[in-house]
């Protein structure tokens, strides 16, 4: 009985043609294809069904490419030929964020938050109305479009512009007292250094900057004061063995 089945399996077979083992193709690469692109390569027609699974942001690859695959590149496949992708939607982008007035450290956090990785420069300075520190303008403007990557520049406000102040003439006064008219003129007084004169000691007889010379507030003037008059040199004869000058 064993024997008649063997027989019959065998004969059944051969008119069958003998089981048939599935083709095997091996996954083609489709990254940086569109898919009307990717079902026109001869990898892929007639072999592959290519299914769109989503959309994705990308720097690197224009809108409509193929970014992402599975199966990946290379595997080998019998049954299902079903490639399934992610397309580009082309690179992210954001709105510019409205930035003035805002301190800078909190703006540049704004920036980074966008997660467009952003190139922030080092800041602009320029004097204003607005608050020391705190954002003027932005680079691009408030409102345009940044993509991934693009770079933006702060300018920042360093204050009111100083008004200029005028230059006292403080030679013959003493010191004590420039310092007093310095700082009240909105100068600062700087390096004080001694110089032998006929003038009392103590007194300005030199100064950095020129009377009636106008200058930005805070700015530092130097001072030359008097240490009185130079003492007399006699010379190594000119003394008794007292030490008091001969007549």
């Amino acid at each position: 009985m064993a024997l008649i089945v063997l027989l019959w399996h065998a004969i059944f077979s051969d008119l069958l043609g003998g089981e048939q083992t599935p083709t095997e193709y091996v996954v083609p690469y489709l990254i940086g294809m569109t898919i009307d692109e990717a079902n026109e390569d001869e990898n892929v027609k007639g072999i592959f069904t290519i299914e769109q699974i989503g959309q994705r942001a990308s720097s690197k690859y224009a809108a409509g490419q193929i970014i992402e695959q599975s199966p990946k590149r290379g595997k080998t496949v019998k049954g299902n030929r079903v490639i399934s992708v992610f397309v580009s939607s082309g690179a992210k982008t954001e709105k510019m964020p409205n930035l003035v007035n805002k301190e800078y450290r909190d703006a540049t956090l704004q920036l980074t938050n966008l997660d467009l990785n952003l190139v922030v420069n080092d800041p602009v300075e320029e004097y204003s109305s607005i608050t020391k520190g705190y954002v003027i303008r932005t680079i691009p403007e408030y409102g345009e479009t940044l993509q991934e990557g693009d770079s933006v520049t702060l300018v920042v406000s360093k204050g009111e512009q100083p008004k200029p102040v005028t230059v006292l003439s403080f030679i013959g006064i003493d010191i004590e007292i420039v310092r007093q008219q310095v700082t009240q003129t909105g100068l600062v007084v700087g390096e004080v250094t001694q110089r032998a004169s006929d003038e009392p000691y103590g007194t300005v007889i030199d100064q950095s900057i020129s009377a009636e010379t106008q200058v930005d507030a805070g700015t530092t003037i130097n001072f030359v004061i008097s240490e009185g008059p130079a003492m007399p040199d006699y010379g190594d004869d000119a003394t008794t063995s007292g030490g008091e000058p001969q007549p």
